[in-house]
């Protein structure tokens, strides 16, 4: 016997995550909606909405049975994406998923333009999931498809969860210290050189025999925002706050570094469309001092050591 909801409320706003909902909906089908006991019972506008509620609170609980898929390999069915939402084994995304779910457990925080080291690395002591659960982060991950996971698997390293805004949205950066350096082989096209990337030490050698030249700021900064990423924010009081911070006190590790520790290394931040005569902020590591701050540079330097850390938000 099917209940009779014929008289729900069906609102004509598209806002269902308003709509209250038992939990025992959620295992309702679309077939199971689509009976002709129930459609007489709710109407058409009435199993819509119902459809659209589920759909919802699915997506809000990172149980959908299928994850929109595209050619970067995203599953395609439920047999590759497994019951738990799982990708497909051995993937870039689902190696880049295990990846994030490590650095979840290992503590993120809540990210503001302002905090400083300390204060991050007490808000991580404090609260360590920042106020997030992993079904949360994952349920951002998986939306639209996969979008945000398959921009962070492509991040040097499959990219490295440091934190969520205020909104929820998370923060995630190249893994490891060394910045992805920007240079244009002789003949070539501008090319992000990172610690993936295949025969990376002949590649830098290459430019740096000059077959080729490494990029300016602006070079740098067009071709990290022209791939969906983003750098931190400019620092004119010269002090390490925010996404930078954060990142240090989150990973326990610089900001940047060379892997050898002995050579210089800087990654630039968001300082706009400058002009030849303006200086730019960068994260400087010192291999002298074994430390990182923030320095300013030449906007038309074409430095070996000089790169960015690129940042993905959403």
């Amino acid at each position: 016997m099917v209940e009779d909801n014929s008289q729900l409320p069906i609102p004509d706003n598209d806002d269902v995550t308003a709509q209250p909902i038992e939990p025992s909906l959620l295992e309702t089908t679309d077939a199971g909606l689509d009976d002709p006991e129930v459609k007489a019972k709710l109407g058409e506008k009435g199993v819509a909405f119902l459809k659209r509620v589920i759909a919802e609170m699915r997506g809000r609980q990172a149980v959908a049975d299928v994850i929109e898929a595209d050619s970067d390999g995203l599953s395609r069915s439920t047999d590759e994406l497994g019951e738990a939402g799982e990708l497909k084994e051995g993937s870039p995304e689902a190696l880049c998923l295990a990846q994030l779910k490590e650095d979840f457990d290992g503590g993120i925080v809540v990210v503001s333009e302002e905090g400083d080291v300390d204060a991050y690395k007490a808000a991580k002591e404090a609260t360590p999931t920042a106020g997030q659960s992993w079904e949360a982060i994952k349920v951002r991950l998986f939306a639209k498809g996969g979008e945000l996971l398959k921009k962070a698997a492509a991040l040097q390293g499959r990219g490295r969860l440091v934190g969520v805004y205020s909104n929820g949205e998370l923060a995630i950066r190249d893994r490891g210290t060394e910045p992805v350096i920007y240079a244009t082989p002789k003949g070539g096209a501008l090319t992000a050189i990172t610690m993936d990337t295949p025969n990376r030490e002949a590649v830098m050698q290459q430019i740096r025999d000059g077959e080729g030249e490494f990029a300016d700021y602006w070079e740098i900064r067009q071709a990290v925002n022209g791939a969906g990423y983003h750098l931190p924010p400019d620092s004119p009081e010269y002090v390490k706050k925010g996404l930078v911070a954060a990142s240090e006190a989150v990973s326990g590790e610089d900001y940047v570094r060379s892997t050898n520790g002995t050579d210089w290394r800087s990654a630039i931040l968001e300082c706009g469309n400058v002009s030849r005569s303006s200086a730019v902020r960068v994260v400087d590591f010192d291999p002298n001092l074994q430390f990182t701050d923030v320095n300013h540079d030449n906007p038309v330097h074409r430095d070996v050591d000089r790169g960015a850390v690129r940042w993905l938000r959403g």
